[in-house]
C-alpha cells in the first residue's frame, strides 16, 4: 500500500508539473511563444496573414506591409515546417481568429515535400489538444500519444530546448526578451561560407523532395481558403540567386507553382530572380534574407498588395482576385 501511494503521489505530481509548465508556456507573451499563443488563442484577427516556413518567418515585415496598405498584418510562419503542417496550422488559426482578408501563402524549394521529422516539439507541447495539430503530427511520428499523455515526457525526452524553463518563468509572468514583431523575426547578419560548402557537399546539385501527397495537401490548402473565401497570393520569396541552378528539379517544382496558381486561379508571385537576390548581403544565408533585405522585399510586396486590394470589394473581397498566373517580380 505504501508502495502503491508513493507511485500515486508520484503521478500526480507529475500531472500538475506537466499542467503547470503548459500553462505557463500559454502565459508568455513575447517571442516565438508569445506569437503562437496570440494565434491558439485568437488574439491576431489580422487582415492580411503571412503563412509558411521559416521563409515567411525571416522575409516579411509586417510594419512595412501595414505602412504601405494601410491593413493589420501579422506573420503565422512557423519554423521548419512543410506544408502538410502550415495547413493544420492555418486550420487551427482558423479556428481561432476571424478569417483574413488576405492570405501571402510563401512557397519553397520543399513546397511539395512532405514533413519527416517534427522540429521543436516542445515548442508545441501545450497545443497537442488542437486536433488538426496532434493528427498532423501523428502521421509524421505515431509516438506523438506519448507527448499528449504521458506527463512530462516531451520535456524530459523532446525538448532540446529547454522550452520548459521559459514556461516555468511563465508561471510567475516572467517573459523571454522580444525577438519577434507581429510574428516577423528579422534575420541578422550575412551569408556565411555554409553555402559555399553546401556547393562542395552537393556537386551535382540537390533534387528536392517532391511528392504526390504534397500537390495534394497544398491544393487542400488553397481550397480551404476558398471555401471560407479568402484570397490567397502565392509568393516564392527571393532566394540567394546562386542557389537556383543547384536545385535539379527546379523546373518541375516551378511548373507545379504555375499549373496549381492557374487552378485555383490565385496569382503566383515569384521573386526567385529578382534583381535583389543578386545581392549577397541582403541575405542571411541562402534560402533567408536577413533584416535589411527583408525590408526591401516586403516594401515591393506590399505594394503589390495594394495595388491588388485596390481591385477587391474590400472589405468583402471573394476568393477570385481576377488576377491569376505568374506575375514576374518587379526590378526591385
Amino acid at each position: 500500500m505504501r508502495l502503491l501511494a508513493f507511485f500515486g503521489l508520484a503521478a500526480a505530481l507529475a500531472f500538475a508539473l506537466d499542467l503547470a509548465l503548459k500553462h505557463g508556456i500559454r502565459s508568455v507573451t513575447t517571442s516565438e511563444l508569445g506569437a503562437l499563443n496570440q494565434e491558439m488563442s485568437g488574439r491576431v484577427n489580422s487582415e492580411i496573414i503571412i503563412s509558411g516556413s521559416s521563409r515567411a518567418l525571416c522575409s516579411y515585415d509586417p510594419q512595412v506591409i501595414h505602412d504601405v496598405t494601410g491593413k493589420t498584418v501579422f506573420d503565422i510562419g512557423q519554423n521548419a515546417t512543410r506544408t502538410d503542417f502550415q495547413l493544420a496550422f492555418l486550420k487551427t488559426y482558423l479556428k481561432h481568429n476571424i478569417k483574413p482578408r488576405i492570405l501571402v501563402q510563401n512557397l519553397d524549394p520543399h513546397t511539395f515535400g512532405l514533413s519527416r521529422e517534427i522540429a521543436y516539439p516542445a515548442t508545441y507541447a501545450a497545443y497537442l489538444n488542437e486536433g488538426e495539430i496532434y493528427a498532423a503530427f501523428r502521421k509524421v511520428d505515431p509516438g506523438v500519444w506519448k507527448w499528449k499523455y504521458l506527463p512530462l515526457y516531451c520535456f524530459a525526452v523532446e525538448d532540446d530546448r529547454l522550452t520548459w524553463v521559459v514556461g516555468a518563468a511563465g508561471l510567475f509572468g516572467l517573459n523571454p526578451r522580444e525577438t519577434l514583431i507581429r510574428g516577423y523575426a528579422p534575420g541578422n547578419g550575412v551569408m556565411s561560407s555554409e553555402f559555399e560548402k553546401w556547393k562542395q557537399h552537393y556537386t551535382d546539385g540537390e533534387t528536392v523532395d517532391f511528392d504526390a501527397g504534397g500537390v495534394e495537401v497544398f491544393e487542400e490548402l488553397l481550397a480551404l481558403c476558398q471555401e471560407q473565401g479568402i484570397p490567397v497570393v502565392l509568393v516564392f520569396a527571393p532566394v540567394y540567386n546562386e542557389l537556383n541552378p543547384w536545385i535539379r528539379n527546379r523546373n518541375r517544382i516551378f511548373d507545379q507553382f504555375v499549373k496549381t496558381a492557374g487552378r485555383f486561379n490565385v496569382p503566383f508571385w515569384d521573386y526567385s530572380e529578382a534583381p535583389l537576390t543578386q545581392r549577397k548581403e541582403l541575405f542571411s544565408d541562402a534560402l533567408h534574407l536577413n533584416r535589411v533585405g527583408a525590408e526591401l522585399f516586403s516594401r515591393d510586396l506590399s505594394e503589390r498588395l495594394a495595388a491588388l486590394i485596390a481591385t477587391m470589394d474590400w472589405p468583402g473581397a471573394s476568393n477570385r482576385s481576377g488576377v491569376a498566373g505568374v506575375n514576374p517580380a518587379p526590378q526591385l
